[in-house]
């Protein structure tokens, strides 16, 4: 069952994020986290046991939010006439979300990096774990209906090949967006790489 936040684990997991994006969250400590909440270090303990279940919180809530900033949008496109162009839209403006997202995107990787062993037995670890199983269902939704109508062809296992298509949209774009003025040093080119991935991506599922 998931833990009931009170207010004093709301301020935390505000003053983590505000840390955890600017500082990273292996050069932030739990003393860090008491002092800039105003507290002692022994209160932090008793509501959070260490600095990476707090990253679990942190991690669940920027997915979330980068998911969930499409679906707003998406429906007042009135002009979109079938699955394919509400899936098309619908990546487009989760590209531009990654991108407009450089501190998000960046604590995203050094999250991934730094849980590239076993999760910690913990109940924010099953949260976050039960989180990730739910999958992106907007995304799944423009799937089945392009699809249905003919304009996306039809695949075995829909929802998977949605999955794809937003994790290569994550993993493209925690390549490049946090190292945005290397990559345009070194390529000459950042944002273009991301949105024209999605760009191929999407012409090969194109009815």
């Amino acid at each position: 069952m998931p833990k009931v936040l009170d207010e004093m684990d709301k301020k935390i997991l505000e003053v983590s994020r505000e840390l955890f994006l600017t500082k990273g969250i292996r050069e932030t400590e739990m003393k860090d986290i008491a002092k800039k909440t105003g507290i002692g270090r022994s209160t932090l303990y008793r509501h959070f046991t260490g600095k990476e279940l707090i990253a679990f919180y942190i991690a669940k809530d920027i997915l979330s939010s980068l998911k969930d900033s499409i679906e707003g949008t998406l429906i007042e496109q009135k002009d979109l006439q079938n699955g394919f162009q509400k899936l098309e839209k619908g990546m487009d403006l989760f590209a531009e979300k990654l991108i407009s997202s450089r501190e998000e995107i960046r604590f995203l990787d050094e999250f991934d990096q730094y849980f590239t062993d076993s999760y910690p037995e913990s109940e924010e670890a099953s949260e976050y774990i039960q989180f990730n199983k739910n999958k992106d269902m907007g995304i799944y939704r423009m799937f089945l209906e392009g699809m249905k109508d003919g304009s996306i062809k039809k695949v075995e296992n829909p929802e998977f090949a949605a999955d794809v298509l937003v994790n290569a949209a994550f993993g493209i774009a925690q390549r490049v967006i946090p190292r945005r003025e290397h990559y345009i040093e070194e390529h000459g080119y950042c944002e273009e790489m991301l949105k024209e991935t999605v760009k191929l991506m999407l012409q090969g599922i194109k009815s």
